[in-house]
């Protein structure tokens, strides 16, 4: 079976059939229509809008390309900013020996190569994760993805754990935040203290334009929302695009890319008009979304910094 996106889709499709039909609680939600992108999660996690607490893999474009699937352990914006700051930040005290064990594992050969883990706390919204290499064919890539998140799933007792520590030590209200509302307006619901806006990886990529999303792009570690400006551009997508700068260092759906350095650069005026509309968003401590007008070729919104 070649590696194409439509025979992951299939596979992981009946992996969230199998892991939801595991003793252990467990739920798992894909997006519709169903990829090979894949949440699993617990009662309590609040991951109904794929935006709580989850263990994560998925195999899109970008690692199609890289020949490599993802498996990580998220925290992300249903929770307010305070209690993920203090759950990344305990759970990562608290496990990471564990997952460093795992690479020990791997390193005296107990256990097959299928990637090492890399602790990504204590900050952002990713614990950890992992980039699972290929193996032969599909099946055998989600034999690997599937026995990460294994992994990931002996540490369930550990996240309740920690999710009741920090509920005890910051007072949330999640319940009173519409579902899918993102991290400052939930933060706006238990706090007076506006926080900054931040963006994950996973969140862009998932606004990829596609079947009524909105694009999302990156421009030099801003999240900005290009969809309007995509549309009336007479270029279309290639004009804002060039993919041999050097700073892109992106992957998947979407893309991400630099007014500043690389191919874009002798852009002076665009370049200039994105650093002012910066300038607006820094002065606002980062807790407002900034237009930026392009006039005739219409406007894009900084939503927030990429983290």
């Amino acid at each position: 079976m070649r590696h194409t996106q439509c025979a992951y889709d299939a596979l992981f499709t009946d992996l969230a059939i199998t892991l939801r039909s595991e003793p252990g609680g467990w739920e798992t939600r894909q997006e519709e229509p169903p990829a090979a992108y894949l949440h699993v999660s617990r009662a309590g996690w609040n991951d109904a809008n794929l935006n709580g607490i989850h263990l994560e893999a998925y195999v899109l474009s970008g690692q199609l390309r890289a020949r490599a699937a993802v498996v990580a352990l998220h925290c992300e914006n249903f929770w307010p900013a305070q209690f993920r700051e203090r759950f990344v930040r305990v759970i990562t005290e608290r496990a990471g020996a564990t997952i460093e064990g795992w690479n020990r594992e791997m390193e005296r050969g107990t256990v097959g190569n299928f990637g090492r883990w890399e602790v990504k706390g204590p900050t952002g919204m990713s614990v950890c994760e992992v980039k699972v290499p290929f193996g032969s064919s599909p099946r055998e890539t989600v034999v690997r993805v599937t026995a990460q998140l294994r992994r990931l799933q002996t540490l369930a007792g550990l996240i309740d754990e920690v999710i009741a520590h920090c509920e005890d030590q910051v007072e949330l209200n999640v319940g009173a935040a519409p579902a899918g509302v993102g991290a400052a307006m939930t933060d706006a619901a238990t706090s007076n203290k506006k926080v900054p806006l931040q963006i994950s990886e996973q969140d862009v990529t998932r606004s990829n334009g596609r079947d009524g999303r909105p694009l999302w792009v990156v421009i030099d570690g801003y999240v900005v929302d290009a969809s309007n400006f995509a549309d009336g551009h007479p270029g279309g997508l290639k004009k804002i695009l060039s993919a041999n700068d050097a700073s892109t260092g992106w992957t998947g759906k979407a893309f991400g890319f630099s007014l500043s350095t690389g191919a874009n650069a002798h852009y002076p005026m665009t370049g200039k008009t994105f650093r002012e509309g910066v300038a607006r968003f820094e002065s606002l401590g980062r807790t407002e979304r900034v237009d930026v007008n392009y006039s005739s070729y219409g406007a894009i919104t900084i939503l927030g910094k990429l983290v």
